[in-house]
């Protein structure tokens, strides 16, 4: 994949993003269906574990333990209930972060600006922003034009990001990633183009 240093700034000519599509695939997040709420808590009981505690509860009952049935049933409806809630929340997380992806993009291809379908962008392409798009992968900055994009969703800041092309350790926390834009992130302001030639990102 290319670097800010390596990266060809008239960008990918379209017969090798063909290439790099059918060797690396659409950039899409995939597996992201919905699952229907009592399909996940059903879920929740499908652990050997949990029957065996189920049955122990049964035979606990059977026995007329009443304290150690009533104890286990209980723990077996709060262990389902949390892990309910906990892979409720990730599956609604996943579908958001789908429902934020850019459905086009701006990329350099052949020496000019085209827009292409954002699953089509792959390792290699050249993006580009503008305040109010959506960023349609995630790209190393080589040129940048007084760029912040807001990164709440991704950071919790809802402040915008200043972006720049001063390289960062690549250890660095992913708020303080200043020469990174990221997937489904928005342009706050400025740009990452020029015109008519050399233009801005290359996707790590």
């Amino acid at each position: 994949m290319a670097s800010p240093e390596t990266a060809n700034h008239e960008g990918l000519t379209s017969e090798v993003a063909r290439m790099r599509l059918g060797e690396v695939g659409r950039n899409e997040i995939t597996g992201a269906r919905a699952k229907a709420p009592l399909a996940i808590f059903a879920g929740q009981f499908a652990s050997p574990l949990i029957w065996v505690l189920f049955g122990a509860s049964v035979v606990s009952a059977l026995l007329h333990e009443w304290i150690d049935a009533i104890a286990i049933g209980v723990i077996l409806v709060i262990n389902g209930v949390v892990g309910f809630l906990q892979e409720y929340r990730a599956e609604r997380a996943l579908l958001s972060m789908r429902s934020m992806t850019a459905p086009r993009a701006r990329v350099a291809r052949d020496g000019h600006a085209v827009s292409i379908a954002a699953a089509e962008v792959v390792p290699g392409d050249v993006l580009l922003l503008e305040a109010g798009d959506i960023v349609a992968a995630d790209a190393r900055l080589i040129e940048a034009h007084a760029l912040s994009t807001n990164e709440a969703a991704l950071t919790g800041e809802s402040v915008p990001a200043q972006k720049s092309t001063a390289p960062v350790p690549p250890s660095a926390a992913l708020a303080e990633r200043t020469d990174t834009v990221f997937m489904g992130t928005a342009v706050s302001t400025g740009s990452v183009q020029r015109r008519p030639r050399n233009r801005p990102q290359s996707i790590e």
